[in-house]
């Protein structure tokens, strides 16, 4: 495990910047490491060398609107890429883990933030979830999921169930990444100067892989100057073309119009109740919550000429953590 987050000259600046003590920040790199052995470190990232390339920087979180290809704590520590962006959220992925460090259960959350990608950020969550209740002033009253549910919180008397779940990015980004990839793989660009743009409509049981491979197809044709542009006679995609000044290049957007972004929340709900044991659980629980971690339900938000519209819309986000809604 490289000790690089550990070195004062790396840390001195951020730790001033956020009004840390040095004492503090240590510790919180403890709670860390305890978490993250060293064997664990060496064991990922030989995994990690085995199936990908080389990282010079990683973060612990996903980019906006994006999703992980693995787990990223093992590359954050065991590698030279300190900096800002990678030792603020290492600084807050400790404060989670000391939030919790004295309840029972709390090994199973840490088992699973060592798990993959997906079992990672949905452990991270729950974290979340149990340091906001705690701040508020709400007590761990039993094991977690003791009586089915992630949390059952206590204050005052009164308890409260929380079901805390962490949906991920929408599906349409793993759309959007794959038609970049098969497009690119069809070498599609060169020196026509021409800028193709795909714009889909956000409709989820359309894009099967016959109907990616023909969209992509399409792109190639429009690139390479054999068409002029496409139509969806249904009105799935479309595909048209303009000048460009450099090589070409190709954008894709989408539309919600029809709400299926409000759709996708519903059918989070909808798959909690089809899960028969989960159902169970919650009918024996009927004041159950669902926390739903808002950040990743928001459609994604294009930045364009309006650079200063998206700092601001990005800051509005950034304390917004999660939503709590009964699920019965």
């Amino acid at each position: 495990m490289s000790s690089w987050f550990e070195q004062l000259k790396n840390y001195s600046n951020i730790i001033d910047r956020l009004d840390i003590s040095q004492a503090h920040y240590l510790s919180l790199m403890e709670s860390v490491k305890k978490v993250f052995p060293q064997e664990w470190v060496a064991k990922e990232l030989e995994k990690h060398d085995r199936r990908y390339p080389t990282v010079i920087e990683c973060s612990l979180l996903p980019g906006l609107f994006r999703r992980l290809v693995y787990n990223p704590v093992a590359i954050v520590l065991g590698v030279t890429c300190g900096g800002f962006g990678s030792l603020v959220p290492l600084i807050r992925l400790g404060q989670l883990i000391q939030a919790i460090e004295g309840e029972a259960s709390k090994e199973q959350l840490f088992q699973r933030l060592r798990g993959a990608q997906d079992d990672y950020m949905g452990a991270l969550f729950e974290l979340e979830v149990f340091e906001a209740f705690k701040n508020a002033g709400f007590s761990l009253k039993k094991a977690m999921e003791a009586d089915g549910v992630d949390f059952t919180f206590q204050k005052n008397s009164k308890e409260i169930l929380i079901e805390a779940t962490h949906r991920g990015a929408s599906w349409i980004l793993d759309l959007v990444d794959e038609i970049f990839r098969r497009s690119f793989q069809r070498e599609f660009g060169g020196q026509s100067n021409r800028s193709i743009r795909l714009k889909l409509k956000y409709r989820r049981d359309y894009y099967t892989d016959a109907a990616v491979e023909e969209i992509v197809k399409r792109i190639v044709e429009v690139g390479r100057g054999f068409s002029g542009g496409f139509e969806d006679p249904q009105g799935n995609y479309s595909i048209s073309q303009e000048k460009s000044e450099k090589h070409t290049n190709l954008a894709i957007g989408w539309n919600d119009r029809g709400g299926e972004c409000v759709y996708e929340a519903k059918d989070l709900f909808k798959s909690k109740l089809q899960d028969k044991t989960k159902l169970k659980q919650l009918l024996i629980n009927p004041g159950t919550y669902c926390a739903i971690d808002m950040r990743a339900l928001m459609p994604c938000i294009l930045a364009e000429k309006k650079q200063r519209l998206f700092q601001d819309q990005f800051r509005n986000f950034e304390g917004l953590a999660f939503i709590c809604m009964p699920v019965l």
